[in-house]
């Protein structure tokens, strides 16, 4: 009868090989031969005395084969060195691998699920419950709003298929609307040209001119006043 801690062990190894294999066929498409699986144990096997192996046959010592481990004879630690040694060849093939080795390598503590620990100072119980308390008519009130919002009728179909019929009209007229709004866009613009056309025309000009008309009134009464002067 064999230890159950060694088979235990043994499956365990079995299966960390055969999700290697997987592992590989995926990430390279070659697929590696399986490590040999171990002998299905049930406990009425394991509770049952095994029967005596028959004899052997006589064999000559000249022609008799060197003898195979089966797999069960297989030691633990050559399947742990064989799952090592495999894994590093998968690394070298695959820079996935590699690369997830390396992450593990130097942040171990990103594979490691830490259970969530509740804080041992939190805030008295009486003020939990005057949290709580004060809520309260919310609750109630948001309930009542999703009570009456399950309570609102759905409207009639023939209503929704108007408003569907509809929808080409209204797109229609944001269209339109779209147009309209570019139309006065050019207008505001070409009203902005013309307001400053004419401010540069009808008052820049005029009180160019007044002040040219300005400057020559001024020269021609000095010049009369000049003449004045020398008739005298």
């Amino acid at each position: 009868m064999s230890d159950p801690t060694t088979t235990t062990a043994i499956a365990t190894l079995h299966t960390l090989s055969t999700r290697l294999s997987r592992l590989e066929f995926t990430l390279t498409g070659s697929p590696r031969p399986p490590a040999p699986s171990p002998p299905a144990t049930t406990p009425a096997a394991a509770a049952a005395p095994s029967a005596p192996a028959p004899p052997a046959p006589p064999t000559s010592s000249t022609s008799a084969d060197p003898p195979t481990a089966t797999p069960i004879q297989i030691p633990i630690r050559t399947r742990i060195a064989t799952l090592q040694s495999d894994l590093q060849r998968l690394q070298v093939k695959s820079r996935t691998v590699a690369e997830i080795l390396q992450i593990h390598a130097n942040y171990p503590e990103a594979f490691t699920s830490t259970p969530h620990r509740v804080a041992e100072h939190g805030p008295p119980a009486s003020s939990k419950a005057a949290t709580v308390l004060s809520s309260a008519p919310d609750l109630a009130s948001t309930a009542s709003r999703l009570s009456a919002i399950g309570d609102t009728p759905i409207p009639a179909s023939a209503a929704s298929a108007r408003l569907v019929a509809l929808l080409p009209r209204l797109q229609e007229l944001e269209e339109t609307q779209r147009r309209q709004a570019r139309k006065v866009a050019e207008l505001r613009s070409r009203s902005v040209r013309v307001l400053e056309q004419w401010y540069q025309v009808g008052v820049v000009g005029v009180n160019e001119c007044f002040a040219e008309w300005d400057e020559r009134t001024g020269r021609v009464e000095r010049g009369v006043v000049r003449r004045g002067a020398e008739g005298v």
